[in-house]
């Protein structure tokens, strides 16, 4: 009947793809580095033998990499004004802190050492028009609802903050 070879067809149809993915994973599994007779299988797990080394030859050139980014950035932090700020928290109280020193983490830990040890992220949100200086990186998506690019009311909303990240202003 029409059933029978509509089914007929499709099996058929879903064998010569199973086939066409199989031939295409075994083209890849056998792509493996000469040199080392390494490469990922089309599961994405290594083919042949892997043996990880102590000390790799590409970590000393990420270390001066990392180095120069980091003293660049320390030198921009050590740069920014140190001012008193105030910020509020949940429950309502205040405390105070420094701009550009204090962070999320130090605050909990003056709260309880269990809730930092179970912290992951603080939740931000700045009360004065404070410039967030990760903005550059933003996702240009990250607009206000209406459209509207004012930096007062984008700098009020509530940000994710990495919990050694310092403040930057009352919040």
């Amino acid at each position: 009947s029409r059933r029978a070879r509509a089914r007929s067809c499709r099996r058929s149809q879903d064998l010569k793809v199973q086939e066409e993915l199989q031939a295409e994973q075994t083209v890849k599994a056998s792509t493996v580095c000469k040199p080392c007779g390494i490469g990922l299988g089309a599961d994405g797990r290594f083919i042949g033998e892997f043996k990880p080394q102590p000390n790799p030859s590409y970590i000393p050139e990420r270390l001066v990499v990392w180095d120069r980014i980091h003293s660049k950035a320390q030198a921009e932090l050590e740069s920014k004004p140190k001012e008193p700020i105030i910020i509020k928290l949940p429950d309502g109280s205040e405390i105070g802190g420094t701009s550009w020193t204090t962070t999320p983490m130090e605050i909990a830990q003056g709260i309880s050492k269990r809730l930092a040890a179970d912290s992951v992220v603080a939740s931000v949100t700045y009360r004065s028009g404070v410039v967030d200086s990760v903005a550059d990186v933003m996702n240009e998506d990250d607009e206000t609802e209406d459209g509207d690019d004012d930096e007062s009311t984008a700098t009020k909303l509530s940000r994710l903050w990495d919990l050694n990240r310092p403040l930057e202003g009352d919040c």
